[in-house]
């Protein structure tokens, strides 16, 4: 029990994970992170090491781990840590480790006040039960570990371009999302595992101009956004007209987002209003409504956090039908997305989707903007 007191009093924990082989490419590195490295064999021989989750403690909100390669990321939980404050905390570690003379502005007085490490051992052969329940556990971490899917998309433009056309690239960003599920959901639907376009799509907005605040959420879908989705599709209506519909669902889209940010949204109140009550009260009727439970089930789970320094971070879908779609829009040259979800969900197909709407949309403005040409700025 002490050493469980010690763990969750801990600031951070590092991981050193001596999985063989250590993870290299972009997507190995990040499912690493997110679950640990896994195997192809159900028994894994020697000199293949495959930890999983096994050298983390993943109730942590933040757990720096470090492969034998030197390869170094970032695992956290999520309930009491948000993106803003972890993307800050990579930047002044990356930059203190990028800086030769950096002493990572700590100041130790005298060598003796520095706390030895020390070992926690777990000594749990006096509870067999363990051994069966640790057996258990790895076998259903593997299984769900094996059912997600990770993909990356990388455009062949970024915010100088986006900017370059009078749009703002968060709302840019969420527009190709919309367009891109509703064309996968076009194709889909149909075969019964992706849900009809549109669909409830969460984006963070941070709260944190007040005390204690944390997020609230951005209500993607607009009348607006569905408007220009459906227009998209629509041969009888021109550029110009599909253009201007588009910008006036990225007004609508900073509105709401200037709203939420201003703890004007309405998600963190119902929540508040719901917890409030005591356990054994029966919910009012609002809860149950099926336009309430269905804009509420986050089929799309979407957010963007931005370091110059690192592009891929993530989490995985919230729902089972569902995407986990984090993205970065802060780069001159490229957008990054982050498209996670169970493997049974075509992932790989809405990425792909994502790519098409992302070049469709430049192109849609490269046609009507003086100046700009088709070629990527």
């Amino acid at each position: 029990a002490q050493h469980l007191r010690t763990i969750h009093s801990s600031a951070f924990i590092i991981s050193l994970d001596d999985s063989y082989p250590p993870p290299e490419s972009e997507v190995d590195v990040s499912r690493a992170l997110w679950h640990g490295v896994i195997s192809s064999e159900t028994k894994p021989r020697p000199p293949q090491i495959a930890r999983a989750l096994e050298s983390r403690f993943v109730d942590k909100p933040v757990q720096f781990v470090v492969f034998d390669n030197g390869v170094a990321g970032i695992m956290g939980e999520h309930s009491v840590m948000d993106g803003t404050p972890t993307a800050r905390m990579c930047d002044d570690a990356l930059a203190w480790l990028a800086d030769p003379a950096s002493e990572f502005e700590l100041s130790i007085s005298s060598p003796s006040t520095t706390q030895e490490p020390e070992p926690l051992d777990f000594d749990l052969s006096t509870t067999p039960a363990l051994e069966v329940a640790i057996t258990s556990a790895k076998d259903e971490l593997h299984a769900l570990a094996s059912a997600q899917a990770l993909s990356f998309v990388r455009t062949t433009y970024g915010k100088r371009a986006i900017k370059a056309f009078g749009v703002g690239p968060d709302g840019w960003a969420q527009l190709i999302i919309q367009l891109a599920y509703a064309r996968l959901a076009a194709s889909e639907a149909a075969k019964g595992k992706v849900t009809e376009w549109p669909v409830g799509t969460y984006e963070a907005a941070t709260t944190r101009r007040f005390y204690k605040g944390r997020t609230e959420t951005i209500r993607v879908v607009t009348s607006e956004v569905t408007d220009w989705v459906h227009s998209m599709a629509d041969a009888d209506i021109g550029r110009e007209a599909k253009v201007e519909k588009f910008k006036k669902a990225v007004r609508r889209h900073g509105e709401i987002a200037r709203e939420a940010g201003m703890a004007d949204g309405v998600d963190r109140h119902m929540l508040g209003l719901k917890l409030s009550l005591p356990p054994t009260t029966t919910l009012p009727a609002l809860y149950d409504d099926p336009l309430y439970s269905r804009g509420s089930r986050w089929v799309l789970s979407t957010s963007a956090i931005f370091s110059g320094r690192f592009k891929e971070y993530g989490w995985g879908a919230v729902v089972p039908e569902g995407f986990g779609v984090a993205y970065v829009t802060g780069f001159d040259d490229f957008l990054q997305f982050t498209i996670t979800s169970r493997a049974e969900m075509p992932n790989a197909k809405f990425a792909q989707e994502i790519e098409r709407a992302a070049e469709d949309i430049y192109e849609l403005f490269a046609g009507t903007t003086p100046g700009i040409s088709r070629s990527r700025l």
